[in-house]
């Protein structure tokens, strides 16, 4: 079905040459590899949006049911994560019946199987990002392809829907259709039925995580301050959505929290109205201080943000301008810090490099690396893990412990229980803050 033969990419650097791969149809391939390696360029590739699309020089043999690959074939679908950037209809029922080729009854049967059918006329924009990914899946399968083409789709999916998508891609395979699916953790219902084939196996890495002591960050909360982050009687009210009353939570000084909840629960509401992104009612304090009352430069002095979507957060030409931006506008520069960062995160061939030319795993170390920079007094991090491969997770558990040895407190989400479980073995405890979703739907 799929044949590559002698396949080289370059954007600006060599991200892979020389694969091979023949895929057969029926096949299910595990595309595996560490972050930068070329994985979603190759899917990108194969679905002819390469240099149509995204840029860069593709040179070799693609062919596609034995013909050359020009502007990608006409019955396949290639999904990826951060949804929202893919989805443009008024309602989430135009946008999975969109395609002249989806079939309103298998659009139906999908959000059912997902059980989002309640969400048929909201807005995508609305959602939260499991909800938007589960969209964008039911909208490229409601056309039925015959490759199926993922690039990390249950990265922001929670335990149950992602493994109602493993038992959907079974399924799918059992009818004969071909997938190829990118993630760095595989679900393990999946492992007895995939063939993995990896890129760039030999890519030079950090041997070993040699962690030299952190450079110095904030002076510390005041010792009488028994919480640095509080809410009370925390409600939101999303336009055209639902209400959310979120339960008080208290986040001591050198305390993890893990944001915990299925999709739709309001995690990331919950992120957006912590930050002043998103209009709320009831207490927020960072200390004894008012949130809402802090300058806009105070507060990004003290508190550190990770979105879910890189791509909301990029804004300068080159990885570089982008790392050091915020903190030379803040007069905390520090070049020495940086470099230790960059170093630790593998970025250092990328600095030239535009922020939104990255593969999904470097633009989330872009991301870390910018808010670490800013050495604040809480880190919050919506989907901390998403889309680093195993050594990027263990080194963003490694720098989780040395932030909280000096008193950071530190707010994240995550679906990954791998990466949860690697932080319960670390000398800090973690605690859960469970949310329920919705309180009131308006």
């Amino acid at each position: 079905m799929l044949s590559i033969q002698n396949l080289s990419f370059k954007n600006r650097r060599e991200i892979f040459t020389g694969l091979n791969l023949t895929v057969k149809r029926g096949d299910f391939l595990y595309l595996g590899g560490p972050n930068g390696a070329g994985k979603t360029s190759l899917l990108r590739i194969i679905a002819g949006l390469v240099p149509s699309v995204y840029p860069g020089i593709v040179e070799g043999t693609l062919l596609y049911q034995n013909e050359p690959l020009k502007g990608g074939g006409k019955n396949l679908c290639l999904t990826g994560p951060w949804a929202a950037a893919r989805l443009f209809c008024r309602t989430v029922w135009e946008e999975v019946c969109f395609s002249p080729s989806a079939s309103s009854e298998r659009a139906e049967s999908l959000l059912k199987y997902f059980e989002i059918e309640h969400l048929k006329d909201r807005n995508p924009q609305s959602l939260s990002g499991g909800e938007q990914q589960l969209v964008l899946i039911c909208a490229y399968l409601s056309s039925d392809p015959d490759l199926i083409l993922l690039d990390e789709s249950f990265a922001p999916l929670s335990a149950d829907k992602g493994e109602l998508l493993a038992d959907l891609l079974l399924e799918k395979h059992r009818l004969g259709k071909t997938i190829l699916m990118v993630e760095h953790s595989l679900p393990a219902s999946l492992a007895g039925y995939v063939r993995s084939f990896v890129l760039n196996p030999e890519k030079k890495r950090n041997k070993g995580i040699k962690f030299p002591p952190m450079p110095e960050g904030h002076n510390g909360p005041s010792s009488e301050v028994s919480s640095l982050l509080s809410i009370q009687s925390l409600v939101v009210d999303l336009p055209q959505g639902p209400r959310f009353c979120f339960e008080d939570l208290f986040l001591p000084p050198g305390g993890l929290i893990h944001l915990r909840g299925p999709v739709g629960s309001g995690k990331s509401t919950l992120i957006r109205a912590i930050t002043c992104l998103q209009p709320s009612r009831g207490d927020l304090r960072l200390g004894t201080i008012d949130l809402r009352s802090l300058k806009r430069r105070e507060f990004c002095k003290r508190i550190s943000v990770v979105l879910q979507s890189p791509d909301s957060q990029f804004f300068c030409n080159t990885v570089e301008e982008e790392l050091s931006y915020s903190a030379s506008i803040l007069k905390i520069k520090d070049d020495e810090y940086l470099q230790f960062l960059c170093d630790i995160f593998e970025l250092g061939h990328t600095l030239h490099q535009s922020p939104f030319s990255l593969s999904h795993g470097e633009k989330k170390k872009c991301q870390l690396v910018a808010a670490l920079l800013l050495k604040p007094e809480v880190l919050i991090l919506d989907e901390a893990d998403a889309h680093l491969d195993e050594q990027g997770v263990k080194i963003l558990v490694k720098v989780f412990e040395k932030l909280l040895d000096r008193g950071t407190g530190i707010l994240f989400t995550s679906h990954n229980g791998d990466f949860v479980e690697f932080l319960k073995d670390s000398s800090h405890s973690v605690a859960d803050y469970c949310l329920k979703g919705a309180s009131v739907e308006i």
